[in-house]
């Protein structure tokens, strides 16, 4: 959810996500209780102490925790043009780009833009990505996507995401939520709220889509992706 809503029926978040949750849960069970959590504009440390609260819920095989974000809004009308060169791999290389410096910036960096785009967006979900094996701070394992989640466990996942957002800006509107549940994770990590690091956990991607392919200054998107986050072999 997201502040400003003055209901969360209006959310834009949870209205469209209830009809399908309700489809998919209801034939199940009737016993159901759906609790929206509101994240706002917070820092990672305080990412991280509220995902320590959630952490025992998270470690609870019978709670789901669902969480809604677009990816990149890239365009003029979204005040976020910026380009990464899509062979890059390094955060810091991204550009703002300007009517002045388009054309040329996009010709150099080897790439159509919303190639551009794309790199930018998997480099987050790359930050994101982890997997952690039983009883191990680290593991390895094959994510479908990206391949350095192999390396490393969500703590290092969620310091990673957060250095991710202060060097490109990627207006990832899920962005702090996201943080809160790499919080979460990373309590159970060290052991606390359920022990969860005994029985392995991991966050991988499964798929990514833009609204259109961006080729053009006055062009805009919205990127998506689709991921699960599975705790001791069941899926959270």
């Amino acid at each position: 959810m997201r502040p400003g809503c003055s209901s969360p029926c209006t959310d834009p978040a949870l209205t469209p996500s209830l009809p399908s949750l309700l489809t998919l849960l209801l034939p199940r069970s009737r016993n159901i209780h759906i609790v929206p959590l509101l994240v706002g504009s917070i820092s990672t440390a305080s990412e991280k102490r509220f995902g320590a609260l959630l952490a025992p819920y998270l470690a609870d095989p019978s709670t789901l925790f669902i969480v809604s974000s677009d990816f990149c809004h890239w365009g003029q009308r979204f005040r976020y043009t910026h380009y990464h060169p899509p062979g890059s791999d390094d955060v810091r290389d991204g550009v703002t780009l300007s009517a002045g410096n388009f054309d040329a910036t996009v010709e150099r960096g080897g790439g159509e833009m919303w190639e551009g785009i794309d790199k930018l967006d998997r480099l987050g979900m790359d930050a994101i990505a982890f997997s952690l094996s039983p009883s191990s701070t680290s593991s390895s394992s094959s994510a479908a996507s990206p391949s350095a989640a192999a390396k490393k466990g969500p703590s290092a996942a969620h310091d990673q995401f957060a250095a991710y957002l202060a060097a490109t800006r990627n207006t990832i509107c899920g962005r702090h939520p996201i943080g809160v549940l790499l919080g979460a994770l990373a309590a159970l990590e060290r052991g606390e709220g359920g022990g969860a690091s005994e029985r392995g956990m991991r966050c991988e991607w499964v798929r990514y889509e833009q609204s259109s392919r961006v080729t053009s200054l006055g062009d805009s998107s919205v990127s998506y992706a689709s991921g699960f986050v599975a705790v001791g072999g069941g899926e959270a």
